[in-house]
Parts: structure tokens; C-alpha cells; sequence
């Protein structure tokens, strides 16, 4: 059926930009070696995906209002694979923070679009299942952009599997723009929601309180993942749990494992719940348990990594819930500019933490040197990783007592 057809191409993208936007925690010495990075540069450098990806959320969700998905994807993943080339081709800083600034803003409107698409090709009752399985569905990009990836790395090199993205990029952008339609044909008869103009679109969004504090809700609610898991969880493991590199990567790859499996399950839960608010202030605390055990309170078995990772990851998943709640809470005809809004927001967040907890590790930095890589001790990383546990327990407080009282009156 062609519904599917468009919602598999799209979720196919939202895979194919995850595993560009988590693949430096893969690759992590290898690219500080080759480009000469400590952990404040590697993280300033990997966070450039975010300096595109967050302001460009706004951008997407306007046009996608205003002119549809199919075009806007179309393009948005050429220029992903175009970042991936020249990051293939990329010895210095600056040229490898350009090609993750291309892979950024040709990214930005992945994970919007897959919203985009379920609700226009969908019943709005199951928007939560959909959201919930096709990031699940994404995340498997995460999830073999970090630990498959990483033993492949060692044998072939990033910049040979950066251009087999690229190549794999462009044959998507030709499949999307072939295939992928913004409306199912039925609607073709019927007369088209009215559109607000862009900027107006933008002022009803940016004048929505309670979107904004469910978008601050879900920002902290997703610091484990954007900073911790597509990042630092790799290096941590290596060091608190003394193991391999390629183990690290796996191991933190279970995080987003834990994604494929508690998306579905609070997108099904969500369809029958009565209070999601109150879902997105429990679920954050499953994942404080888990972190707080991972990181504080290591043990001498790898096994127990990949469990709490797992834990962490199935938990934080009910952050989609967020992008549910924000549709509720605005008017049918911003859809796109609610969703890209809580994006951005959310991706502003990663992109002030991921060199954050480089910056950290650099402050508590013991003076140790292999070759020309700094080695960073387990205390180190814990007081770095703190910020985690806090952000868990902010975005808790806050979709407790600021946004629950708003479904609740």
C-alpha cells in the first residue's frame, strides 16, 4: 500500500540521519587521532551536526506546513549525503565541523517529517504507535551507527564508510522523491486545510506557553540520549568497565536498543492512557535509576553495562510522548511548526551539552597521554556524566507540577 510505501521511506531517512548523527561515538579515537582533537574539540566538532539541526527544525516544520514533505526530504537528504563525502575527504578541524554542520541541517527534518506523514496518512488515534515504532525503526540506525559500526571502523577506515553513507544517501533522495506524496490521494477531493502563513504559524507556536514548557519537559527528558548515548557512553564504558573500544560501542549501543523496544510499548500504552503528562513525569525515573547505577556503582562485569544502557534506553524512549503532546496542545494547521518547535528546543539542549561534558572532562583531565589522545580517568567522567542524572530529575519535576496541571483543569 502506498501509505506504507511513504511512511517506510520516511522512517528509512530518520534511520539513515541517526546513524550519521551517532557515528563519531563509534569512531572516537580514531577521529581525535586523525584530526589531533582532545575531548573539548572532538565534542565542539561532533556537536556542529547539532548548530544546523536545531535552528533548521523551525525552518522545516514552516515549509513543511506550508509546502509538504516530499520535496523538503528529497533535498534534506542529498544534502546528508553530501556532508558525508566531504566529511570522507576531511583532515582538519574546520572542514569536518562543516560536513557535520551539512549533516545537521540536511537532518533537521527527518524525525519532523515521519510526524508529518503519520499524521497526514493516518488516523490521529494511532499518531502515538506510529511515532513510537518508526523511531524505533530510526533508532536501529543509532543503534548500528555505534557498536556494528565501530568493529568496521577498525578494519576499513570512517572516511570509506562515510562514503558508502554517501552513496547510500543519494539512492534514498532518489526513492523519496519517486515514491513519497504529501497527501493519500482520497484527500484529493477534499478541501485542503487552511494554511496560516509562516510567520504566523511561527507567532502561534512561539506564543503557546504550555508547548513550551512540555518542549523544556522534553529537552532535559532527552540529555541522556542526544549527549550520553550518541557520544560519551562509549568512551565511559571503555574506562569504568576496562574493556575494548569495539565492547564500549556495543555496549552503548544497547541504549538505543532499549529505544526499539519502549518506543512501541509507551506508544501503545499511550493510546489508552488518560494523563500521558503524568507518563512523561514517571518515565524519567526508571532512566535516573538505571543511569545512577551505571555510572556511580560499576561493577567488574561488561554484562551489567549493557543491561542498565538497555534499561536507560527503554525508559527514556517515553520522551516521544512530548511530540504527541505538543500536537495536542496546538491548532491542526501548525502540525509541523509545534513539532519542529519541541525539536528545537530539545536539540538546542544537545547541542550546548555535548561539548559541555567534553569541556568537564578537559577541566578534570589528570595530565595522562597515549600517543597523541588524553586519557580521561572514571572520576572524571563521573563528575562530567552528573549533568544526566539532574536532567532526568528536572525534566520529572517540571512535567509534574508545570504541564500535568494543564490537562488536569
Amino acid at each position: 500500500m502506498l501509505k506504507w510505501s511513504v511512511w517506510i521511506l520516511a522512517v528509512t531517512f530518520y534511520l539513515y540521519e541517526y546513524l550519521l548523527r551517532v557515528f563519531p561515538s563509534a569512531a572516537t579515537h580514531a577521529i581525535m587521532e586523525t584530526f589531533g582533537l582532545h575531548a573539548t574539540s572532538f565534542g565542539l566538532m561532533v556537536a556542529f551536526y547539532l548548530y544546523g539541526y536545531a535552528p533548521m527544525q523551525l525552518v522545516s516544520g514552516l515549509l513543511m506546513d506550508r509546502f509538504g514533505a516530499r520535496i523538503w526530504l528529497t533535498l534534506s537528504t542529498i544534502l546528508c549525503a553530501l556532508g558525508a563525502f566531504v566529511f570522507a575527504g576531511s583532515d582538519t578541524f574546520f572542514m569536518g565541523a562543516f560536513a557535520r554542520l551539512l549533516m545537521g541541517i540536511g537532518s533537521a527534518c527527518a524525525f519532523v517529517g515521519v510526524i508529518y506523514l503519520s499524521s497526514h496518512w493516518f488516523s490521529a488515534k494511532f499518531l502515538p504507535l506510529l511515532i513510537g515504532i518508526g523511531n524505533s525503526l530510526g533508532m536501529l540506525g543509532a543503534a548500528f551507527g555505534e557498536g556494528p559500526i565501530s568493529f568496521l571502523s577498525g578494519k576499513y577506515g570512517f572516511d570509506e564508510i562515510n562514503i558508502v553513507f554517501g552513496i547510500f544517501g543519494l539512492l534514498l533522495a532518489v526513492a523519496i522523491f519517486f515514491v513519497i506524496r504529501n497527501d493519500p490521494p482520497k484527500k484529493q477531493n477534499v478541501p485542503p486545510l487552511e494554511r496560516s502563513p509562516m510567520l504566523a504559524s511561527l507567532k502561534a507556536a512561539f506564543t503557546n506557553r504550555p508547548l513550551w514548557i512540555n518542549a523544556l519537559s522534553a529537552l532535559f527528558f532527552y540529555a541522556p540520549t542526544i549527549a550520553f548515548g550518541a557520544l560519551w557512553a562509549a568512551p565511559f564504558v571503555t574506562v569504568a568497565y576496562k574493556t575494548s573500544q569495539h565492547l564500549g560501542a556495543l555496549a552503548s549501543s544497547m541504549f538505543y536498543f532499549g529505544w526499539i523496544v519502549g518506543g512501541p510499548i509507551f506508544g501503545k500504552l499511550a493510546l489508552n492512557s488518560k494523563d500521558r503528562a503524568r507518563d512523561v513525569a514517571l518515565a524519567p525515573l526508571g532512566a535516573l535509576i538505571s543511569l545512577i547505577a551505571l555510572i556511580y556503582f560499576p561493577v567488574q562485569h561488561l554484562s551489567w553495562a549493557f543491561v542498565w544502557l538497555f534499561i536507560a534506553g527503554g525508559f527514556c524512549s517515553a520522551e516521544l510522548l512530548h511530540y504527541t503532546i505538543s500536537i495536542e496542545l496546538s491548532s491542526p494547521n501548525i502540525k509541523g511548526t509545534a513539532s519542529a518547535v519541541t525539536n528545537f528546543v530539545v536539540f538546542i539542549g544537545g547541542a550546548i551539552l555535548q561539548p559541555l561534558i567534553g569541556i568537564i572532562l578537559d577541566l578534570f583531565w589528570t595530565g595522562q597521554m597515549e600517543g597523541r589522545l588524553r586519557l580521561y580517568s572514571l572520576e572524571s567522567y563521573q563528575i562530567a556524566l552528573s549533568i544526566f542524572p539532574l536532567a532526568l530529575i528536572i525534566a520529572s519535576l517540571i512535567s509534574w507540577f508545570k504541564l500535568r496541571p494543564r490537562f488536569n483543569t
